[in-house]
């Protein structure tokens, strides 16, 4: 779900409270002056009744339930193929179609999913046109930086590319996920103002091309083991399983506070990449050096 409603002026409402801890890379980003909107994720109600329309939903255990919508929800479900389901217990559970009527549970942390691979975090990832920055790019915004957010955190004034949508286009639209629906109609409530909707001052960082096809995390798992091998972690090869990979993986992404939880375990995810993709050129001038 798109809108047109300006970030900066609730960020502006909370105030400044102090500078956050954010580290720029050495070398300039581009210079991007543009919109910053938010989106969120509909809630639907997940019902036992057997009325309606029938999805079936594997949570976090594994376990296949079998749940019914409302006809309405359930077009929009599909149609958004993300959704904050309300379950029977009352409460609330992120969740992500892999095919009609077929649905699982997104992990801790996460309430979105972008490019069909990227746990989405609230006030972390944005949706841009990828034709422009690439996923996995950083995108800094210095208005941003020491703000409070609407969870009560303070932000570092980064953001990193890991949605698309359907209205962001151009170089300068850049579409905040904000999570929760609620949020998102409380900001729009109380801070719209079409007529007063500043600019932003953005520095992007395209994500860096791989060293080598053999460093490259874009081309599978196998890079991914020899980055991890090269900066210390114990991986040797094929031989491991994704159980190993996936706990030394885990270790690597808990070393950078800018990746969230909800990215833990998965190589696929926009920080992580951010971050891999930085370790790769690491291990290949190390290997230069030596």
């Amino acid at each position: 779900m798109k809108s047109c409603i300006s970030l900066t002026l609730f960020f502006v409402f909370f105030g400044l409270l102090h500078a956050a801890e954010a580290t720029l890379p050495e070398k300039s980003g581009e210079q991007v002056e543009g919109d910053l909107t938010g989106y969120y994720i509909k809630n639907i109600r997940l019902k036992g009744d057997g009325k309606g329309n029938k999805i079936v939903l594997t949570n976090l255990n594994g376990n296949r339930v079998e749940y019914w919508l409302e006809h309405g929800e359930y077009k929009q479900a599909e149609m958004q193929a993300v959704a904050q389901a309300k379950k029977l217990d009352g409460s609330f559970k992120s969740i992500y179609r892999i095919r009609q009527g077929e649905w699982i549970q997104l992990p801790p942390g996460s309430m979105g999913m972008g490019n069909r691979m990227n746990p989405l975090v609230p006030f972390h990832h944005v949706a841009a046109d990828q034709s422009f920055w690439p996923f996995g790019s950083m995108i800094y915004c210095k208005e941003m930086d020491g703000r409070k957010t609407m969870d009560g955190k303070i932000h570092d004034g980064f953001f990193w590319v890991a949605d698309v949508g359907g209205l962001i286009k151009g170089r300068n639209r850049f579409d905040i996920f904000v999570g929760k629906e609620k949020v998102f109609l409380d900001l729009l409530d109380k801070y719209a103002d079409p007529d007063n909707e500043p600019k932003e001052q953005f520095e992007i960082f395209m994500l860096p091309k791989a060293p080598s096809a053999d460093l490259d995390p874009l081309k599978g798992i196998k890079p991914v083991i020899a980055i991890l091998r090269g900066k210390g972690y114990k991986l040797t090869g094929e031989e491991r399983t994704d159980e190993d990979i996936e706990k030394e993986l885990t270790k690597f992404q808990k070393t950078h506070k800018e990746i969230r939880e909800a990215e833990y375990g998965n190589r696929r995810g926009a920080t992580t990449l951010w971050f891999l993709m930085a370790a790769a050129h690491e291990v290949a001038e190390a290997g230069e050096s030596e």
